[in-house]
C-alpha cells in the first residue's frame, strides 16, 4: 500500500537524500538559511530571496565510508557535475535537471579542525 506522504515527496531531492542518508546511518541536523542572490535570475536582473536547506551531521562514526556510500547511492539517480577529493574527504556537486540551476545540490564529507562532518546543501523545495 502506498502512503500519502510517499506520494507527496516522491521525486524530491531532499527526500531522496534523506532516504539515502538513513540507509547509511546518517542523521542530519536540519537548518534553513535565506540568501539574497541573482544566481537564478541573471546578472542584470533584480536579486531574489532563496531559501537553502543546510543539513549537517557532526562527528559521524565513520565519515568517509558513510559519505562515500551516500554519494555513490545518489550517483545512480542524479547527474554528478563535480567531484573534488582531498586527503580529508570530498565534495560532490549533483544536478537533477540540466536546464534548472535550482536543482543543483552539494554533498560534503570532511575532517576539519573541529571534527568530522557530512553535509547537504540545496535549494529548499526542490
Amino acid at each position: 500500500m502506498i502512503k500519502l506522504k510517499d506520494l507527496i515527496t516522491e521525486g524530491k531531492i531532499t527526500s531522496d537524500v534523506e532516504r539515502a542518508a538513513k540507509k547509511h546511518g546518517i542523521k542530519f541536523k536540519k537548518k534553513v538559511k535565506t540568501k539574497i542572490t541573482n544566481d537564478f535570475t541573471g546578472p542584470n536582473e533584480k536579486p531574489e530571496k532563496v531559501k537553502y536547506d543546510d543539513w549537517m551531521e557532526y562527528n559521524p562514526q565513520n565519515y568517509k565510508s558513510q559519505g562515500m556510500g551516500l554519494v555513490s547511492e545518489l550517483m545512480g539517480k542524479y547527474i554528478l557535475v563535480k567531484n573534488n577529493r582531498s586527503t580529508n574527504g570530498a565534495t560532490a556537486v549533483f544536478i537533477n535537471r540540466k536546464k534548472d540551476p535550482k536543482s543543483r545540490f552539494t554533498i560534503q564529507y570532511n575532517m576539519s579542525f573541529s571534527g568530522a562532518y557530512i553535509s547537504y546543501t540545496g535549494v529548499k523545495g526542490q
